[in-house]
């Protein structure tokens, strides 16, 4: 069984990135709150600037008064001295206060033409502190919307319009409470798309986390999951064949024991020439694959079949040959291709270096002989792309240069020579 969770998570991710709807709500209140206080300032600024303009006003007439009664006083002050020279000295006595007082009317007024700029000051204040807290207000209300239009909130079914009878957006969301699922709507495709599991995908994907050591044992044979996957053209091939598929499922004992036998899995997907060579009889693959008939029946003997999954390691053992007369066909690949862990006796041909080669227990070495009678030379690449060690007691000669990768090191045990000509 196989089930994609990464489409779910990696929208669930996005979402909790961009629509955090608890935060944005409790800005948006935030916003308004402050709107409103704000407004309330302006509004008690705008009263205080209008008592502070009265009181001006006031201060204005009363300097006004002053000033009068001073120019009367003045008045009265010249008629005394003219009267008698006596008075002389209450009369300028009287000026000089009349002067004083003056220039305290002159002062109060003054100050009253300071507080008329300071009312008139907090006033602007005030409806600018209006403006800002309408604009304020504006934004939150625009937000509100904006996010309405994106999270359309809880319905049963998908809806074709958002909350506001416009076209749906790409990315919109809701949740349907007849599948408890989040969807999100894909404008390319035109459609809703589920970002999470229903409660039955959540049981198989339950059931999956059970089967966690199965999971852990097909994992850790990626290498052979690689090779299957280059064969993408025979798995197409397999997979039409869906109803063979369904009755070799139902022989689950029997696969079990096959997956058992993974070192000779293993063996059969080294093998990959031998298995594309299979793969070109398409035609006759399709032949046996159109006999249901005959499939079922083999598929009903099912004793038969278990015997023959216990001959597979006796199957996968043999090397495969051209004819009788012929050749062996040994696995082929790079340096990079072998096997990860080897036993001793393993055998390939290896084709970076030409030649085939034999694993002795402990690394792997070429395998002398198979060259005409004539040749006076022996060929060996001038690059060496791995760690090498010659073996203890033997002495080993390379032709020149030799040029010995970042990384890697020849080891020369003590007694032994290395000799490049």
């Amino acid at each position: 069984m196989s089930i994609d969770r990464g489409y779910g998570i990696a929208t669930s991710a996005v979402l909790a990135d961009s629509y955090d709807l608890d935060a944005l709500i409790a800005d948006t209140e935030a916003a308004k709150v402050a709107a409103e206080a704000a407004q309330t300032a302006a509004e008690t600024a705008q009263s205080a600037a209008e008592t502070a303009e009265t009181n001006a006003e006031t201060a204005e007439t009363n300097a006004e008064t002053a000033e009068t009664n001073a120019e009367t006083a003045q008045t009265a002050a010249e008629t005394a001295k003219t009267a008698a020279e006596t008075a002389q000295t209450a009369a300028e006595t009287a000026e000089t206060n009349a002067e004083t007082a003056q220039e305290a009317a002159e002062a109060a007024q003054t100050s009253a033409e300071t507080a008329q700029t300071g009312a008139e000051t907090a006033e602007t204040n005030a409806e600018t502190a209006q403006a800002a807290a309408e604009t304020a207000q504006a934004a939150a209300e625009a937000a509100l919307d904006s996010f309405d239009d994106t999270y359309l909130g809880v319905k049963t079914s998908d809806p074709t319009l958002d909350n506001d009878g416009n076209a749906l957006a790409d990315g919109a969301l809701y949740f349907n409470t007849t599948d408890n699922v989040l969807k999100v709507y894909d404008l390319g495709g035109t459609t809703w798309k589920q970002t999470t599991p229903t409660s039955a995908q959540q049981t198989n994907i339950d059931a999956v986390v059970a089967d966690e050591a199965d999971i852990g044992t097909v994992a850790s044979n990626i290498a052979d999951v690689n090779t299957v996957a280059d064969n993408d053209a025979n798995i197409t091939t397999v997979a039409t064949n869906d109803s063979n598929i369904t009755t070799v499922a139902t022989n689950d004992a029997n696969i079990t024991t096959v997956a058992g036998n993974t070192t000779n899995i293993n063996t059969v997907a080294s093998n990959t020439t031998n298995i594309n060579t299979v793969a070109t009889n398409d035609a006759n693959i399709t032949t046996v694959a159109g006999i249901s008939s005959d499939v079922s029946t083999v598929a009903g003997d099912s004793a038969d079949i278990q015997l023959l999954a216990d001959n597979i390691a006796d199957i996968n053992d043999k090397v495969s040959k051209t004819s009788s007369t012929g050749s062996a066909v040994l696995p082929t690949g790079t340096e990079a291709e072998r096997d990860g862990t080897p036993s001793a006796g393993y055998l390939r041909f290896n084709t970076d270096a030409a030649s085939a080669e034999i694993y002795d227990g402990t690394e792997w070495g070429s395998v002398g002989g198979g060259g005409a009678a004539t040749t006076v030379y022996a060929e060996h690449a001038n690059t060496l792309s791995e760690n090498a060690e010659i073996a203890s007691g033997n002495n080993a000669v390379s032709g020149g240069p030799i040029t010995i990768d970042t990384g890697y090191s020849v080891t020369v045990p003590s007694g032994s020579v290395w000799t490049i000509v």
